[in-house]
């Protein structure tokens, strides 16, 4: 027989309703991605969703307010006699989050294994990941009075039978090879945590696993093929789904009946402190993705502007230059906005999470939360510290851009400049060669005939006695000739003089 009664196995489930700077289509996908988990008919590609589904995500929107603490959306119960299961689902928002908890409890003492719940619970929602993250937590009452070592064994094999796998810590030789178990009090009950760090690289995997799923439109991620989605879901499921446990044990004396209110008001209290618990470790898994972003967009900054020292005389490169700098500025500007944003969800949540954790000492003046305590700690000293140092060491980073643009700028618009002035002055000079020419020529035209009497002697002819003829294409022709040639002496001189000036 299994040491526990009136088992309860409960999954609290956080999504993403809206994030900074969402659109409404995002926003529309994020209430489709949640609310599948609830009903079966949204258990669907989005794309095929049909009117009727469409119109019942409307009617859940219109029940949303953001500006509510917490909405309750929709509850739903049932049982499964088969498998001797009751269950009961609530779904809810909180605030620019929706949140679903799911209890499966044994109605017939002990005919339902803990895995059987789990497993019930995890086909329930489709095995879908949870895009903020999520908790199980077990909770009973032992049949009889135990020894502390005792009740840290049995909720070891809870937590084995229920996540199938050992506990995520080694063994400590200090204490005869038991395993170091840290515990909390509540309500007179052992509650055991157990955390498991998430990598950076599988949150960018449910990054990617969600952006699978939208419409093409929204997508910022290559669509993925069935073999690597199906691994992606694995490793997922592995690590984010089975990151965080808690296993309330309640001693065999207490009258549950007695403490019905006290346990309701403990699980509210859940409810609201996960889902900072959750903002908290989203944000900070964020802000990793964003910093490696920025980082990898600060040495870009840098590359360029060794490449702008070398171009500088080269307008068309520069112009290049300029148009890659500005896309830099404009992905810099909002990665560093978001990471601002992270650090700010982080603050108000730890904030959020320090004063709900203050609740339970309302409910259980005895409570002795050491391990909730811990994560405040290390999400300050941590998560809080290390953002905040991020943003201050890269918010230079928009400043370089900034310069580094003006300089471009600046750059080509003295090449710019230069060449309005060169051609102001050709156009300067070519006006007075012009100008010198048509008079010149029109003072020539008056001695056009008298000059070429006086040389024509000089010209060879066949006939030397007869009258000199000058022909009138001769008198324009040299009209035209001296005209040129004076027009063109004057041009260049007007233009060299022009080019030798000072700048």
């Amino acid at each position: 027989m299994y040491p526990l009664k009136e088992i309860t196995l409960q999954l609290f489930l956080y999504d993403l309703r809206e994030g900074l700077g969402q659109t409404s289509k995002s926003i529309k996908f994020n209430r489709y991605y949640f609310w599948r988990r609830f009903h079966h008919d949204l258990q669907k590609p989005y794309s095929d969703l049909t009117p009727e589904n469409k119109q019942k995500l409307k009617k859940y929107a219109k029940l949303e307010n953001p500006e509510s603490d917490i909405v309750r959306l929709d509850y739903q119960e049932g049982e499964q006699p088969l498998m001797g299961i009751e269950y009961v689902l609530v779904a809810s928002q909180l605030g620019d989050s929706y949140s679903l908890i799911i209890d499966a409890y044994d109605s017939e003492y002990q005919k339902t294994s803990l895995s059987q719940l789990k497993k019930y619970i995890e086909e329930r929602i489709n095995n879908t990941p949870s895009s903020l993250g999520q908790t199980w937590l077990l909770w009973g009452q032992l049949d009889g009075k135990y020894s502390p070592e005792k009740v840290n064994e049995i909720a070891e094999k809870s937590y084995t039978e229920i996540a199938n796998k050992p506990l995520p810590w080694k063994k400590d030789d200090k204490k005869d090879n038991q395993l170091s178990f840290p515990g909390n009090k509540l309500l007179g009950g052992d509650l055991f945590e157990i955390t498991q760090l998430v990598s950076v690289k599988d949150w960018e995997n449910l990054l990617i696993l969600i952006d699978n799923e939208k419409p093409e439109d929204l997508r910022n991620y290559p669509r993925l093929n069935d073999e690597h989605k199906s691994l992606l879901i694995k490793d997922i499921q592995n690590s984010l789904g089975e990151c965080h446990y808690l296993i309330w044990l309640l001693p065999a004396e207490c009258d549950l009946t007695a403490m019905k209110d006290k346990i309701q008001e403990i699980q509210t209290h859940f409810h609201r402190l996960l889902s900072y618990r959750h903002k908290i470790i989203w944000a900070y898994s964020q802000s990793r993705i964003l910093k490696r972003r920025l980082k990898d967009n600060y040495q870009t900054i840098q590359k360029s502007v060794l490449t702008i020292r070398q171009q500088r005389k080269n307008p068309e490169d520069l112009q290049e230059a300029l148009e890659k700098t500005l896309q830099i500025l404009g992905n810099y500007a909002i990665d560093l906005s978001q990471l601002h944003s992270q650090l700010r969800t982080i603050t108000i949540n730890l904030t959020n999470y320090r004063q709900r954790l203050k609740e339970f000492a309302k409910v259980d003046p005895n409570c002795e939360l050491t391990t909730f305590a811990e994560f405040s700690k290390l999400a300050a000293q941590k998560y809080e510290r290390q953002v905040k140092t991020d943003y201050e060491s890269l918010s230079p980073g928009m400043i370089l851009l900034e310069n580094l643009i003006k300089t471009i700028e600046g750059i080509v618009e003295i090449n710019q400049a230069k060449r309005e002035d060169r051609l102001e002055r050709a156009i300067a000079a070519a006006s007075i060669g012009v100008g010198t020419g048509s008079a010149a020529a029109s003072s020539i035209a008056n001695y056009s005939e008298g000059i070429l009497t006086e040389i024509n002697p000089f010209l060879p002819s066949q006939n030397k006695e007869e009258a000199p003829t000058i022909h009138p294409a001769s008198t324009a022709s040299l009209t035209f000739i001296i005209s040129c040639v004076i027009g063109l002496i004057l041009g260049w001189l007007t233009w060299w003089r022009l080019n030798s000036r000072p700048g």
